[in-house]
């Protein structure tokens, strides 16, 4: 009898386990996905980080495209240059090519776009031409290095990040995170109206 009650103890204590223990998972998945959902929403909601104080001259950057071809920012100075720091395995960066794919058709003989991947995400030049020819994004592609570094000139903390340099000599860069289509087309044509472009 003795033995039976111990054996029905071990058995409901397992059973009180294996219940708490699927309550715990479903509770992790639960958290799991509403983190999930949140940085979607997040990250595609059109937050713009604009950067109201002088953010000051817009660093040099001078990287190998993706071809081998060159791009020094400071070449291009006196037009509007947007910097899309990327990296290929991102989600939200995934979603920002279809908003940036517009971007491009509209504006495309008016701003330079270079999407750059961010130093250290593992991307290589392989990964980033699928990419490109993935999307038909017609704009250049480049990695960043550990002797360029454009992530850290430009204080990239997560991505996607955009950048948008206008047309002036202070060059103040716009920082955006993942934005909304209406948001780059509000602000390219603001900067194109201001240099008589648009």
């Amino acid at each position: 009898m003795l033995t039976s009650n111990i054996f029905l103890n071990i058995s409901n204590i397992i059973k009180l386990r294996r219940n708490l223990l699927i309550k715990k998972n479903i509770l992790n998945e639960l958290l799991l996905i509403f983190i999930n959902f949140t940085i979607i929403l997040i990250s595609t909601s059109g937050c713009i980080t604009n950067d109201s104080g002088d953010w000051g001259n817009a660093p040099n950057i001078n990287l190998n495209d993706i071809y081998g071809e060159k791009f020094n920012l400071s070449d291009n100075l006196g037009n509007i240059i947007l910097i899309d720091f990327m990296y290929v395995n991102c989600p939200p960066c995934q979603l920002q090519m279809g908003e940036l794919i517009k971007v491009y058709e509209e504006f495309e003989d008016k701003i330079i776009i270079i999407s750059i991947s961010v130093f250290g995400a593992g991307d290589n030049n392989e990964d980033l031409i699928t990419f490109k020819e993935y999307y038909k994004a017609n704009w250049m592609f480049a990695l960043d290095t550990h002797n360029e570094d454009a992530t850290r000139k430009y204080n990239v903390l997560n991505v996607p990040k955009i950048f948008i340099i206008n047309k002036s000599p202070t060059l103040k860069p716009l920082r955006l995170s993942a934005t909304k289509l209406s948001s780059l087309q509000s602000l390219l044509s603001r900067f194109l109206l201001k240099a008589g472009a648009g």
